[in-house]
């Protein structure tokens, strides 16, 4: 039986072109600094500067994860100790974790609250932003939360009111081109509304590794050294700086049928009794599945049998994302496969044995 992977849009390949670039890239020393600032693979410099310009900022650094990204900017901003504006559910925190490590950054987090749309809460936010905090951070699109967007007007309310009691805003814009798509809006837009920002290179946009943080030449500089201290310098780094330059070029666009397929499989998969189906509106489907009385790991190891691959967010949640290798006939077999799965688990599912007549839908 061939599985339909759902788990994470990382899992996209990458390109004949892409591998093409790798095979062809200019490359040099990227670990060593010149005059300019900058390392000595060109590669790698024609890829900061193309995404620093994309994101606005004077610009760039490339990484060989977003996870060290991430890290490295909040680093650089602060020192250990620091107070730092979160949610609960930020990437940073629930996954990377090592910020808030008292081994690792040793950073002390203050929380802010979402809203129904699972976008930040202005209120919540400035009271968080109390005397003494280092750094705000935001995350767009939300990982946790669904793939959802925030708006780019409460994006521009959040930094004022940062801007205001002087608090620097880092994003972790991993999927921040998803976001510019579903809100209409350039990827530059959100930019504006931080002092850094990370994005990555091998989710939906597809090369085969890396991320950039971008920001002042200042904080580039800066986070350039953090980088070297956290072993995140690469050598002839050209040879995937190559392959993210042709996914800057090539797959932005190609998101919209991401989103697109995400739409669709969302609609197949609702409706069922105990599920609750979050907003879809990038290249994430979220399901809540706390009132169907099994866990997520239950239903990402069930699904498995049925050939989709999902992924459990904790007890609670299951997360399906779609990406570049997922087709619209992927998603015809997903929904297919999960009526499939409904229908002959129903004996174990909770309110579901008096309620089938509501799940008996064409796939």
């Amino acid at each position: 039986m061939s599985l339909i992977d759902l788990r994470s849009d990382t899992l996209t390949m990458p390109t004949p072109a892409m591998r093409e670039a790798a095979m062809a890239a200019e490359v040099g020393d990227d670990g060593r600094t010149g005059p300019s600032g900058k390392g000595e693979d060109p590669s790698v410099n024609c890829l900061e500067d193309r995404g620093a310009e994309l994101m606005g900022k004077e610009a760039g650094l490339f990484f060989p994860s977003g996870t060290l990204a991430n890290f490295a900017a909040v680093l650089t901003h602060c020192v250990r100790g620091d107070k730092v504006v979160v949610d609960p559910d930020l990437h940073l925190v629930r996954t990377e974790k090592a910020a808030f490590m008292d081994r690792f950054g040793g950073l002390t987090p203050v929380w802010y609250t979402r809203d129904k749309d699972e976008m930040p809460v202005a209120d919540s936010f400035a009271k968080a932003c109390s005397e003494g905090v280092r750094l705000a951070c935001l995350e767009n699109t939300h990982n946790y939360a669904g793939g959802t967007c925030t708006s780019l007007a409460r994006m521009r309310e959040l930094y004022a009111i940062a801007s205001q009691k002087s608090v620097p805003v880092h994003l972790d814009g991993a999927r921040i081109f998803n976001a510019s798509l579903a809100l209409g809006v350039s990827a530059s837009d959100i930019a504006s509304c931080a002092d850094s920002v990370q994005f990555c290179l091998s989710k939906g946009l597809g090369a085969p590794v890396g991320s950039l943080l971008c920001g002042t030449r200042e904080f580039i500089t800066a986070a350039r050294e953090t980088r070297k201290y956290l072993g995140g310098v690469m050598r002839q780094a050209g040879m995937v700086a190559a392959p993210a330059l042709k996914a800057l070029e090539t797959g932005i666009t190609r998101l919209a049928e991401d989103h697109e397929n995400a739409r669709l499989l969302g609609q197949g998969i609702s409706g069922f009794p105990g599920i609750r189906l979050a907003s879809v509106q990038t290249n994430i489907v979220m399901l809540n599945v706390a009132e169907s009385g099994q866990t997520a790991p239950w239903f990402e190891n069930v699904l498995k049998e049925y050939g989709v691959l999902a992924k459990a967010m904790g007890n609670d949640h299951l997360r399906f994302t779609t990406y570049r290798g997922i087709k619209a006939d992927d998603i015809k077999k997903a929904v297919a496969a999960f009526h499939a799965f409904i229908k002959e688990n129903e004996g174990v599912l909770a309110q579901w044995s008096s309620m089938s007549s509501s799940y008996q839908q064409t796939p």
